[in-house]
């Protein structure tokens, strides 16, 4: 049920896992909700949005620790605009959850109920 994210790389800095196949439509104000809990070491999360024309966005929830399911919603003005063609988001093509680590290295991220907000 959900999905989880575990990163376990203590001799790297970063894990992630992308979507880039049935990506409900991303376009105009629609929200990104989700629940996240974590375990162990602390660690930042970041969404990034690659859209039609290889624009990158980024949103990032730095030193996330949550012990119990917290709600989060994402409006698409949240995303910061990192680099590519133009800064207007549009039609997302790709999909990335990446975890960073803060001291170690070690933690668990676990998300659940991600969905578009209508």
């Amino acid at each position: 049920e959900g999905l989880t994210l575990v990163a376990r790389r203590p001799d790297g800095d970063w894990v992630s896992l992308e979507r880039t196949e049935n990506i409900p439509a991303l376009v105009g104000q629609t929200p990104i909700a989700f629940e996240i809990r974590t375990e162990g070491s602390v660690n930042h999360l970041n969404i990034r949005l690659m859209d039609e024309d290889g624009t990158l966005y980024n949103w990032q929830l730095a030193d996330a620790e949550y012990k119990n399911y917290t709600r989060i919603v994402i409006n698409p003005d949240h995303f910061r605009y990192v680099w590519g063609n133009d800064e207007k988001l549009q039609n997302v093509t790709s999909l990335k959850f990446v975890i960073s680590k803060n001291s170690d290295g070690r933690g668990k991220i676990f998300i659940k109920n991600f969905r578009m907000e209508k």
